[in-house]
């Protein structure tokens, strides 16, 4: 099902709005969110001035990464605000980015290149462009590391110069998976397990830099359609064909229609 980051967008302005007019009825609402509306726009809205001059940054650094034919892992971000990285995980989205970047400095061999993605919904009350630049030059791996603040995961993941892929506990770890790729989990994730993404338990992150495991197909076969029967609902809540698929989903999901 298409998503629509209009239609996100709007009901975002909407929730704020709504949050903001209606506060005094609601004097004990907290949100889950670290940071208040107002603090998060003097990230944003810098962010959506320069959203045409980072994606073009980004693309070129993608396409000349691609173009260079160097073998590579990706590394996607996540966001310190999304409840997986809050309630299943201990990092913050620079420590996730110290963890990993000491552990390539020192593990990784020779001509392999650290491809750090930011997330899409990024805030940009951290720069992390500047950090990861600062930390990788600390570490003497400022010429082994790209940062990519834009550009199409999926396509670098389709890449043959792609050896695999380290996540906190992202979904695109799962899709990472599906395309056979070697993946990494740093915390709990419903794919971290044996056969599926390597984690802490089974061998060491500088160990995986040298000998990425694939995943076991039948295995993720079968992974994906418990998921699918036991977990998963088709849709959305953003767009009118997602929510018309989602809500009768949830509806069986939970036993209250057949």
């Amino acid at each position: 099902v298409p998503d629509s980051m209009a239609i996100r967008v709007g009901d975002t302005i909407r929730h704020h709005v709504g949050n903001f007019v209606l506060w005094g009825l609601f004097p004990r609402y907290r949100t889950h969110r670290p940071y208040t509306i107002g603090w998060e726009l003097t990230g944003w809205l810098p962010r959506y001035l320069s959203r045409r001059a980072r994606k073009d940054r980004a693309k070129a650094a993608q396409q000349e990464l691609l173009d260079s034919g160097r073998p590579f892992f990706l590394f996607p971000l996540q966001l310190d605000a999304d409840i997986q990285v809050r309630s299943y995980s201990h990092f913050g989205v620079r420590d996730s980015i110290m963890q990993v970047l000491s552990s390539f400095a020192a593990s990784a061999p020779p001509g392999l290149v650290l491809a750090v993605k930011n997330h899409p919904l990024d805030n940009g009350l951290i720069n992390l462009d500047r950090f990861v630049d600062s930390f990788s030059r600390a570490t003497g791996i400022r010429d082994r590391v790209v940062f990519l603040d834009g550009g199409q995961g999926r396509l670098l993941m389709e890449s043959a110069a792609c050896r695999g892929m380290v996540v906190v506990n992202s979904t695109m770890g799962l899709e990472a998976l599906a395309l056979a790729l070697p993946v990494y989990s740093l915390s709990k994730a419903p794919y971290a397990m044996p056969g599926l993404a390597a984690t802490q338990t089974q061998m060491d992150l500088a160990d995986f830099w040298s000998g990425p495991l694939p995943p076991d197909p039948g295995l993720l076969r079968d992974f994906v359609k418990v998921l699918h029967d036991r977990a998963l609902v088709l849709g959305n809540f953003y767009t009118d064909e997602g929510i018309a698929l989602a809500v009768p989903g949830c509806l069986r999901r939970l036993g209250l229609v057949p």
